[in-house]
């Protein structure tokens, strides 16, 4: 009687490199793999995912392009000095107008490196897929989600399910980490208790999180920018809106702890008002005894009508600046 022989186990196909373990040495020698480079410290890294957190109507969406201008044109943000990088802007949230808007305010028109996406729910892709085609096609070294709930609707039906997110969130992360993209995510925060809305899935996955918040005693367009996570540790700065340039600048937080520090934080944003400052040094450079006539101020600004009357307006409600008449003409000279 034969006896029946064993079968051959399948032969098991060989493992992609990448899926190989290998030794600490190795990957120490392996200079492929980067360490984070920051490009905003506290909110951008290369090849790292943030998520920035911030209750709604806060201000994060005007606080991104802000960063976005300056990583366009290659000018500081928050004071860091940046290098001019290529940006993917996923504008799901905001009406179209509104980002075109913004797009002619902070002059983005004339660089050919930023790039708006308003839309990623394409008839059978998931968002993920169309994200992933325009990163291929652009090559973007920075990309922008505004806001994460917009990019996940159609996906995820109950934020607090931490399961929905399973899939969208470390897809993201990776895509970031593999082509060394700074990612940075718009989050809503929580109605009460600042912390992000939805599941605890959202924080646990990004290397980063950043909190934006109006502190308490301070001007209403002073905002306290806070940040933890692996490569931005933890700390915080104040930045102030310029409504004349639509730019933010740092303010410093030991100045703006009390009553007396707010006011001075108010004297110190006005200070660094770059449209205020133009226009008064004009004035001050007067060759007629009542100042220079506003014609002339408009043409030595070489600003727009709007920012030139904002920084009017401001000058003298704040006591620097009096006009007084010449015929048909308006001057301006120092109070």
């Amino acid at each position: 009687m034969a006896v029946e022989q064993p079968q051959p186990l399948p032969s098991r196909p060989a493992l992609p490199h990448q899926f190989r373990a290998r030794s600490a040495s190795a990957l120490a020698r392996d200079k492929r793999i980067k360490p984070a480079v920051p490009l905003v410290p506290g909110l951008l890294y290369r090849g790292r995912f943030t998520l920035l957190v911030a209750p709604a109507k806060m201000g994060k969406t005007t606080v991104v392009w802000h960063t976005i201008s300056g990583l366009a044109k290659g000018q500081p943000v928050f004071g860091y000095q940046v290098p001019p990088c290529r940006i993917l802007v996923l504008a799901l949230e905001e009406a179209l107008g509104d980002t075109k808007e913004r797009v002619l305010e902070q002059g983005l028109h004339k660089h050919a490196n930023v790039f708006i996406l308003d839309a990623v729910d394409a008839p059978g892709f998931r968002p993920f897929d169309v994200l992933e085609a325009n990163v291929e096609v652009l090559q973007p070294e920075v990309i922008v989600v505004d806001t994460l709930s917009s990019y996940a609707a159609g996906q995820v039906t109950d934020e607090n399910n931490s399961m929905a997110w399973m899939t969208i969130l470390p897809e993201i992360s990776k895509l970031a980490h593999r082509r060394d993209i700074a990612l940075l995510v718009l989050h809503h925060a929580q109605k009460s208790g600042g912390g992000a809305r939805g599941s605890t899935q959202i924080v646990a996955v990004p290397d980063n999180l950043a909190f934006l918040s109006q502190p308490k005693g301070q001007p209403d367009n002073v905002r306290c920018l806070s940040w933890k996570g692996r490569q931005s540790r933890t700390g915080s700065a104040f930045i102030a809106y310029d409504i004349e340039t639509t730019q933010y600048t740092t303010v410093d937080q030991s100045a703006t702890s009390t009553a007396e520090g707010s006011e001075m934080a108010g004297r110190r944003v006005s200070a660094t008002e770059p449209a205020t400052e133009r226009v008064l040094r004009l004035i001050q450079a007067r060759t007629h005894p009542n100042g220079p006539r506003y014609r002339e101020l408009r043409s030595g600004a070489k600003m727009k009508a709007e920012r030139v009357d904002a920084a009017l307006k401001s000058l003298v409600d704040r006591g620097k600046v009096r006009k007084s008449r010449d015929g048909r003409a308006t001057r301006y000279g120092t109070a």
